[in-house]
């Protein structure tokens, strides 16, 4: 389990105000197997056994830990798809590993749709430095694995979009500014006949956005190369990312009074509720990054709203909870009720010094 304390999430990183964390995924299959899907059983478990053992190759392979599918229960399989290192709908088969470093950042899978998935995460924007870190990776390994590869197209791969550098670069941002001043659906529009992929993050039976929340994707890399990739990318997404700071300052100079309520509100169940659901917690927290960054709340700071995103999910408090890593003094049965309780008590804790700045 990763701890707060060494979590990549703890840390800032550039244009953290908007964007909350940069993933960079590569996609690697062996040379004389057959993708995953086609995989009889010996082969699946001698291409995890090959994996783990070239990850043991590693100068810090001390600094890794890995795991069966088969052997996690359902609160550590749920904490690893909150991290996003797995797909909900992942199987537990006996021949799919996951691999992960201490603080998170690099983590790995073997046989879910290629032979080996590897993932970087950073706090804030930094495509470049995200991918810098997991291409090191995948160089070391590439000394002990056979990669599959075929001349003038590059890596192979079980996505035929993911065939060449076999990369896909996102981003998680909230994007308040271009939201409310009416002119996020056309730059969304503009990157989809591009290739991005967007996905908004609604509340439950809703078309509410939860903190103008969004996942902003590019996985073409098809007649790219890394660096030509890592180019697109980080030119469109700064471009998006000027726009945002910009239409920030518009709201704050034409819409401030409905930036103020949308703040106050927002501080004023931090700070008073009783229970809080995910979505809740993910909407209200959002909302005073947003006051944060416009200085209209002070003694809170961004870089606790960023981390209080993972430290408030699901599994994560189920886990603290099971675990006596946290305790509260209520008698309260451990279901749902329980873990909403100890997520309000959280972000109160987090938000009890902030106050509004007007």
């Amino acid at each position: 389990m990763i701890t707060d304390s060494s979590a990549w999430y703890m840390e800032t990183g550039p244009d953290i105000d908007i964007v909350l964390s940069t993933k960079v995924g590569i996609s690697r299959n062996l040379l004389d197997f057959v993708f995953p899907s086609a995989l009889n059983k010996e082969d699946a478990e001698r291409v995890t056994i090959l994996i783990l053992d070239a990850f043991n190759q590693l100068p810090d392979a001390e600094k890794y830990n890995s795991l069966r599918l088969v052997a996690m229960d359902t609160i550590g399989k749920k904490i690893l798809e909150e991290r996003g290192i797995l797909a909900s709908d992942t199987e537990p088969v006996l021949s799919r590993a996951v691999i992960i470093h201490n603080d998170g950042a690099i983590a790995a899978t073997s046989n879910i749709r290629d032979h080996l998935h590897l993932l970087s995460f950073s706090a804030g924007f930094a495509p470049e430095q995200t991918a810098k870190t997991i291409l090191h990776v995948e160089n070391i390994l590439s000394k002990h694995l056979r990669f599959a590869a075929v001349k003038h197209y590059g890596y192979l791969s079980s996505n035929i979009y993911r065939i060449g550098s076999g990369m896909k670069n996102s981003i998680l941002c909230s994007l308040p500014g271009l939201s409310l001043t009416g002119i996020l659906q056309e730059e969304i529009n503009k990157l989809a006949e591009l290739g991005f992929e967007i996905h908004a993050y609604y509340a439950a039976d809703s078309k509410l956005l939860l903190g103008w929340l969004y996942l902003i994707s590019y996985g073409s890399s098809a007649g790219r190369t890394v660096k030509a990739q890592i180019s697109f990318f980080h030119s469109y997404m700064q471009s998006l990312i000027e726009k945002e700071r910009t239409a920030r300052n518009y709201i704050t100079e034409q819409k401030i009074y409905q930036i103020k309520d949308i703040i106050a509100k927002a501080l004023a169940l931090a700070k008073n509720a009783v229970l809080l659901d995910i979505k809740e917690a993910i909407d209200i927290t959002l909302k005073i990054k947003l006051g944060i960054s416009l200085n209209l709340i002070r003694y809170s700071s961004i870089q606790d709203c960023n981390a209080l995103l993972y430290r408030v999910q699901t599994a994560h408090l189920a886990f603290l909870l099971l675990s006596g890593a946290l305790s509260i003094d209520e008698d309260i049965p451990f279901d749902e009720i329980r873990v909403q309780r100890m997520r309000a008590i959280f972000v109160k804790k987090i938000f009890q010094r902030a106050e509004l700045n007007y």
